[in-house]
């Protein structure tokens, strides 16, 4: 019996230090139960559009509202680039502003109270302005890379900027990884109401064969554990955006960009792909060497230079949120995500990846083509990717096949999205070029499918095709392939 007894106060032993080193642990979030916010880091201020397209997919709640960045002139500080365009409305505004170079550079010579003054002052009137186009304007957030030595006066300033401003103003900050290791980090989250450690971005290429991506589920895993244990509340700063980098011929860094079109690059001819690591369920990587001079989305390349793209992907962000659940416990209050898609930009992870990501989904390639029938026998073709992940960068990212009776098409124009087209003799299986007074099928290409995209294409036939076979080379590497049934519509 005794025995018995001393067994059992064993057992219960063994399993109160089981259940009580649960507790030790952070329960994780399930992907529904964390709110949602985005950065808003352009110059243009987001349309409404953007802003109702994050509300509808995530219930976003607040974005963090770029307004200008904080600069030093003759010795005192200044508000410069502030941003064009109206304030966001419908969705809670924090007004964000970042520091340049030279401020941050100069920051033992700033003087606390004076910087804390004139930030509170630019606060309240760009509230004012705001307000009065119909914006709700509930905080301030700084975005200031302080060394991580500077910390204490970094909370002076901040303790100061919290008594002058107005009542019920949310303060808060984005922070670096490298300042949770920091014994004078305490002092400074104790002045905010929330902090944004940036989970990303902690290196960048300074010479060809660098290959950083944006950040990693590792990387995020260790610093939103860290940030746990400070116990003070905050959110997870994510990327959801690439890069591109350009090195001279000697292979050094001569300019990164977070707003380059890679579609561009794949479907340049001045431009030659080297190597890439498509098809891995991470970040992908191209490399691209300029045949000749060129200037691409902006970008001057010389003869002989190297591109380097890195491209976001669906995986990436899926597995940085789930690290983000299950390690940020009980003082995690939500996810940022950098940055706010909108209309245009082709660096950053449209809104309908972000929101199937961040809700744990798995990708989904989808493909839907319809046809309006014009004047003159001819019809519209139009193609877009309605699903929520995107292509490979190279000549099988996306095709389109119709098939056709042979000599029936009297004419192809190609408009947006699609960068070429053939003439294919199909038998079963065999798939073979040929002219186009024997071919059966109508082939289109484009080499970037992104999610949202739309391809167009005017043909002069005397039957327009009801059904056509779409494939697309995911980033994943996958080949998927469909045939799917065409509609018609009309208008626009």
């Amino acid at each position: 019996m005794k025995t018995s007894i001393l067994a059992l106060a064993a057992g219960l032993f063994v399993a109160a230090l089981f259940y009580f080193g649960q507790l030790d642990r952070p329960a994780a979030w399930k992907p529904e139960e964390i709110p949602i916010s985005f950065w808003a880091w352009r110059n243009q201020n987001p349309s409404s559009d953007a802003v109702r397209a994050a509300k509808d997919s995530l219930q976003a709640n607040t974005i963090y509202l770029r307004a200008g960045q904080l600069d030093l002139a003759q010795g005192s500080t200044v508000r410069i680039r502030a941003p064009l365009g109206d304030t966001p409305t419908g969705i809670e505004t924090h007004l964000a502003y970042n520091a340049t170079r030279g401020l941050l550079e100069n920051w033992k010579d700033l003087d606390p109270g004076a910087t804390a003054a004139f930030i509170a002052e630019v606060y309240r009137r760009d509230k004012i302005e705001a307000e009065s186009r119909g914006s709700k304007v509930g905080g301030i957030q700084l975005d200031l890379d302080v060394p991580t030595g500077r910390l204490l006066s970094y909370a002076e300033l901040l303790s100061t900027l919290r008594t002058k401003l107005p009542e019920g103003t949310i303060l808060s900050i984005t922070g670096l990884p490298t300042w949770i290791g920091s014994a004078s980090l305490p002092s400074v989250l104790e002045q905010v109401d929330l902090w944004i450690p940036q989970c990303y971005g902690l290196t960048r290429p300074k010479q060809l064969g660098e290959r950083s991506a944006v950040s990693t589920s590792k990387e995020v895993a260790a610093i939103v554990s860290g940030a746990a244990r400070l116990g003070r509340p905050f959110n997870a700063g994510l990327s959801a955006y690439g890069y591109a980098a350009l090195f001279d011929t000697d292979g050094e860094l001569v300019e990164i960009r977070g707003d380059f079109d890679p579609s561009l690059a794949a479907s340049s001819d001045q431009l030659e792909l080297v190597t890439t690591n498509a098809g891995s369920s991470r970040e992908t990587f191209y490399l691209y060497r300029s045949k000749q001079d060129a200037v691409i989305d902006g970008t001057i390349i010389r003869s002989g230079e190297t591109l380097m793209l890195e491209i976001p992907s669906h995986a990436s962000l899926r597995a940085s949120a789930a690290a983000v659940r299950d390690n940020g416990g009980k003082y995690l209050k939500g996810i940022t995500i950098f940055r706010l898609p909108t209309d245009g930009d082709r660096t950053a992870l449209k809104i309908r990846e972000i929101a199937s990501a961040l809700k744990d989904e798995p990708a989904i390639p989808s493909t839907e083509v319809a046809v309006r029938m014009e004047e003159g026998g001819s019809f519209r073709l139009i193609a877009e990717n309605t699903g929520t992940t995107r292509s490979e960068l190279n000549d099988e990212a996306f095709m389109l096949d119709l098939a056709v009776q042979p000599e029936s098409i009297k004419g192809v124009g190609l408009g947006q999205g699609f960068t070429s087209f053939e003439w294919l003799c199909t038998h079963g299986e065999d798939v073979t070029p040929c002219s186009r007074k024997r071919a059966n099928t109508l082939r289109f290409r484009s080499r970037s499918w992104i999610a949202g995209d739309i391809a167009t294409t005017s043909i002069t036939a005397r039957l327009a095709p009801l059904q056509a076979t779409v494939s697309m080379r995911l980033d994943s590497g996958q080949l998927v392939r469909k045939s799917i049934d065409i509609t018609k519509f009309t208008g626009e």
